[in-house]
């Protein structure tokens, strides 16, 4: 058995799910209380979650995306696999299912690569090369509901809100010969029915965005209407990816960095404005 240390908050209600070789998942709910913990309900779900933004909570309804994995494959070589958007209430030491929508990513075989969750609706990206992006109504936690779905290239790990129906994702794009670069794209969500990507900015190749595995290498500095995050480079190095929106476009900057570890870059704003950078032992400021 591998366990997920995943921790979702909510009104001090942690909710840790507990993945098995049986393709199901184990959510525990405790009540915190100072330094006590105390159990409050129990639930198991289909299939296994991508990280901690898989799961959230609003109006005591939990919310989870799930992959289901089979052992059979499909004619392009990927296993079956699906991914579903699953509602839970508390029903006594239960976490009973509530509601559910199936068959995201279905048809190529797909996986779960990131979720966001708003109160009556989700963005769901699920990934093999080519990335369906799905706008979920979840106005009704009985019954979710498929509102839209846009193909792009690549896929996305990680998507940050910035107001006024925008959308940022950031990940890979992804070649039909297998060839990668990091990718950050601008979508346009005003419209659930009809999501559309204003823009979108590639890298050299072979490149990762770091905000991919650790959201805490992402910053939005709304003030300047800039995303900051490390990238790493095809020969291992650093660089820091400074990116503008400014009329529904995205243009970039690159900051050289001396940090081998993207775990000691971090950018911030502080109160009077001025921007941060850390990378790793040198401390400077930052004009975005």
């Amino acid at each position: 058995t591998t366990e997920i240390y995943t921790l979702s908050l909510h009104d001090a209600l942690p909710i840790f799910p507990y993945w098995s070789p049986s393709n199901k998942t184990a959510i525990f709910q405790f009540d915190l209380n100072g330094d006590q913990a105390s159990h409050v309900a129990t639930g198991t779900v289909n299939g296994s979650i991508a990280d901690r933004y898989s799961m959230d909570e609003v109006g005591g309804i939990l919310r989870v995306a799930t992959t289901t994995t089979s052992n059979r494959y499909l004619a392009n070589g990927n296993p079956v696999q699906s991914s579903s958007v699953i509602t839970l209430k508390q029903v006594g030491q239960s976490l009973k299912q509530d509601g559910r929508l199936d068959g995201l990513g279905a048809k190529d075989g797909d996986s779960l690569t990131a979720a966001r969750w708003f109160d009556d609706f989700a963005v769901i990206s699920t990934s093999a090369n080519v990335d369906p992006l799905y706008t979920i109504d979840l106005t009704n936690p009985a019954h979710p509901k498929l509102l839209g779905s846009l193909e792009i290239p690549g896929f996305t790990n990680y998507f940050h809100p910035i107001g006024n129906g925008l959308l940022l994702g950031i990940g890979q794009n992804v070649a039909p010969n297998g060839n990668s670069q990091a990718q950050i794209g601008l979508f346009d969500i005003s419209d659930l029915t009809d999501v559309k990507r204003l823009s979108a900015i590639s890298m050299s190749l072979w490149t990762t965005p770091n905000a991919a595995n650790d959201t805490h290498d992402f910053t939005w500095l709304p003030d300047h209407k800039v995303a900051l995050t490390s990238i790493t480079t095809a020969t291992g190095s650093l660089v820091l990816g400074d990116f503008k929106v400014t009329n529904g476009k995205l243009t970039r900057k690159i900051v050289e960095l001396t940090a081998t570890d993207p775990s000691q870059v971090r950018t911030m704003e502080l109160p009077n404005g001025k921007v941060v950078l850390m990378d790793g032992s040198s401390v400077s400021f930052l004009n975005p």
